[in-house]
């Protein structure tokens, strides 16, 4: 299974790292339906302008809904197509090296504690959750500027592809942040282990 290791950060703990936010302006609709990854794995249109969609900042339309348990969704239609999306594109690549290499997922949470529960327990998120393979972005998600309190960094560790979300870097707005996006899950239980910060 996954372990989940959370990390106490505190901004003074922190250095800004650069990262490029480059987006993919000029591309239309029928250009990214001929990317390699929409290719191969049968995106539809839906499901790619769905989590297009998510990339932006618009993800908070979806997941305040979703984790308030609103019924129903005001956007139901998008919430599918973005779990059907995540399952049609963890098929890209299966048979390569990386499809079953291990390695960690990030994601930083800002003013956030690990409640006593979810470390003895675990925990489920009603929404669908960002990730990214780039420290830099996590923390930064995790510490912001102007914040006094710190944050929280979650490192997921998988061993394959199906333990991971799907890496939505070639159709996202912010290809710069490498997000992999996990679906909307269930319960979650994992070995579970705080590191000081």
């Amino acid at each position: 299974g996954t372990t989940l290791i959370l990390q106490v950060l505190r901004a003074p703990d922190m250095r800004e790292e650069e990262f490029s936010l480059t987006t993919r302006s000029g591309m239309g609709l029928a250009d990214f339906m001929q990317l390699k990854e929409v290719l191969e794995t049968g995106l539809t249109e839906a499901q790619l302008l769905a989590l297009r969609f998510y990339t932006s900042h618009s993800f908070h339309a979806i997941n305040k809904s979703l984790r308030a348990n609103h019924k129903p969704h005001p956007l139901p239609a998008t919430v599918t197509c973005i779990n059907e999306g995540i399952k049609t594109l963890r098929g890209l690549d299966a048979e390569s090296e990386e499809a079953t290499a291990a390695f960690d997922l990030l994601r930083g949470f800002t003013d956030t504690t690990a409640p006593k529960e979810f470390m003895e327990k675990g925990g489920s998120e009603a929404a669908p959750m960002s990730t990214t393979k780039k420290h830099s972005v996590a923390c930064g998600y995790a510490v912001r500027r102007g914040e006094k309190r710190g944050g929280l960094l979650m490192k997921i560790r998988t061993s394959n592809n199906l333990q991971r979300g799907a890496d939505l870097t070639f159709l996202s707005m912010f290809p710069g942040e490498a997000t992999t996006l996990y679906p909307q899950i269930g319960k979650h239980t994992s070995e579970l282990q705080s590191l000081a910060g």
